[in-house]
Order: C-alpha cells, then sequence, then structure tokens
C-alpha cells in the first residue's frame, strides 16, 4: 500500500476517534442552557467588570480563582453569560469555557457532566490539545470516562499543561445547584490546584454562587487565596453602583411590561406608583439596607475576633 494512502487511512481513523469523543462528552445542552439566560442591558455589570478584585483575576498570568457570590435574583447567571459572551470569549490565546449548573436539570447537575462539556469546548477550540493520549485512553476505559470526574479532571490539568494550550478559562455558574457529591469533589479539586499557587500553566475558575455557608467550608482552606466579590456590594460606594445599575434594570422591565400590556406612555408612571418603585426608590433603598445589615454584621464580627 502506497504511503500516502496509508497516511490518509491513518489520519481519517484518528479524526473518526476526535469525532467519537467529542460526541460523547456533549453530556448536555450547554450553549443552549447558557442562551436561556437573558443579555444583560447596557449600563450594567459595569461595576463588576471594574471591581479590582476581577481585574487582577482576569489579568493574572498564572492559574487563579474567583468566587461570586449572590443572593437569588441577583443576576448572577446573567453576569455569567455576559462574561462568557462578550468580555472573555475565547482568542488564539485564550480558550474560555463555561457550564452552567441547574438542579431542575438532570444533566446539569453532574460535576461530570460540567468536565465533559468543559473539555469538549477546549478540545474544539483547541484540537492540538486532544492528544494521543487522551483518545488511548477513551478506547481503553469507554463509557466510564464520561462518568469519572477525576479522569476528567486529571485530563483538564494534562490539557492545561501542555505547551499549546494557552490561557484556560472555566466559567462555573450556580455552583450551589450542582449535586452534593459532585460539588465536593469539584472543591476538593479547586483546593488541590490552588492551595500550592505554584501551577505552572494558567488555568483560571471563575465560580458564582449563592452565599451558602456550606460552600465557603468547602473553600476553608484557601480563603486567604480565594477572593470574593459579593453582588450585594461591600460598601457604599459599591452600594450606590449597584443601586444605580437595578434602576436600569427595574425600568426596562416597567417599559416592557407597558409595551406589552399596551399602557401609553402617560400612563406608566403611574403603573409604576401603584407597583411601588416609583423612583425605585423602594428597590434602592432595600437593597442599601441589606448591605448595610451584611456590612455591620461583618465589623461587629472583626470586632469580636
Amino acid at each position: 500500500m502506497p504511503r500516502k494512502i496509508e497516511g490518509e487511512q491513518k489520519e481519517s481513523a484518528q479524526k473518526a476517534k476526535k469525532l467519537q469523543l467529542l460526541k460523547k462528552l456533549y453530556t448536555s445542552s450547554y450553549r443552549d442552557r447558557k442562551d436561556r439566560n437573558p443579555k444583560r442591558l447596557d449600563g450594567t455589570c459595569e461595576w463588576f467588570i471594574n471591581h479590582p478584585l476581577f481585574r487582577n483575576w482576569q489579568e493574572s498570568k498564572t492559574s487563579s480563582l474567583l468566587w461570586v457570590s449572590a443572593d437569588p435574583g441577583c443576576g448572577k447567571s446573567v453576569l455569567a453569560k455576559y462574561l462568557v459572551d462578550t468580555m472573555l470569549p475565547s482568542t488564539k490565546s485564550r480558550t474560555t469555557c463555561y457550564f452552567f449548573f441547574k438542579d431542575d436539570f438532570e444533566d446539569q447537575r453532574s460535576a461530570a457532566s460540567a468536565l465533559c462539556c468543559i473539555l469538549r469546548q477546549l478540545f474544539m477550540q483547541n484540537d492540538a490539545l486532544l492528544s494521543d493520549k487522551v483518545l488511548e485512553k477513551f478506547e481503553a476505559d469507554g463509557e466510564k470516562l464520561i462518568s469519572s470526574f477525576r479522569d476528567l479532571w486529571d485530563i483538564l490539568i494534562n490539557a492545561a499543561a501542555d505547551h499549546n494550550a494557552g490561557e484556560i478559562i472555566c466559567i462555573l455558574d450556580a455552583l450551589d445547584e450542582c449535586e452534593d457529591k459532585g460539588r465536593s469533589q469539584l472543591a476538593e479539586a479547586l483546593r488541590n490546584l490552588y492551595e500550592t499557587g505554584r501551577s505552572k500553566f494558567a488555568l483560571k475558575f471563575l465560580l458564582t454562587s449563592r452565599p451558602y455557608v456550606h460552600i465557603q467550608q468547602d473553600f476553608q482552606s484557601l480563603k486567604s487565596r480565594l477572593p470574593t466579590i459579593h453582588l450585594s456590594g461591600e460598601n457604599e460606594v459599591e452600594l450606590e453602583k449597584i443601586s444605580r445599575e437595578i434602576k436600569i434594570f427595574i425600568k426596562r422591565r416597567v417599559e416592557d411590561i407597558g409595551a406589552k400590556r399596551q399602557l401609553l406612555p402617560e400612563v406608566r408612571p403611574v403603573r409604576r406608583a401603584r407597583t411601588g418603585i416609583d423612583g425605585y426608590d423602594v428597590t434602592t433603598e432595600r437593597i442599601r439596607r441589606a448591605g448595610v445589615r451584611r456590612l455591620s454584621r461583618s465589623a461587629n464580627g472583626e470586632r469580636k475576633q
């Protein structure tokens, strides 16, 4: 058999193996699940992308971790979608991958499924990382590889360490909606990755979740290495910035509702007044008070220590 034909057959067989693996890694329609979240409104999310902790994480040349916490309905998923689509898109030197956990979908609750989707995105964007070694492991382990968190994590770490990898960003939204076992495995893997702070590659994770105590405890040993941004604000300056963005959101929602109900523009202020958001003072004041209470609790805690 001529060498050229033999080479073409080998290349075709290798391509078929890669496609088969990519198909197996497609455990969840991750793009559709991301896109069911609304787009951010112009003028919102700006205080976050200008936050020093986010800037430090974004500009870091080594592996780093950032946790974004907020109560339900504060816009974590909208922010995560905005980061993926607009602020941190993949480039020649950076590969951005993501997964949006959601506990009402079985395939969105699993940490192993999240890793499968991240690896699929990584390999599709950087084919050089889908090595013969990975293909051989898939052939040897078969379907069990897809459900093994540890094996999938090792593949991700080895890919990140490859000289062709460049910067890899993984955005995981709503970690609190991941099933308990998988969340514990992920937390342990992240602790092992970031505790030493000596990784020679740039694998960067941004996590969003509700501020639950058990999640904080999962990362307790990383407390000094885990910068955290609270979407409810840390001080009066941040509370004011957040309040301005909430006003933008409420104004748009009122306009949308008015348009759907075919209200005339001069009637909409009356409807706002009846719903308690005329001038947006009620919502702004609630946010301000919540932030002040949390700041007060934090200050009292520091005085007790």
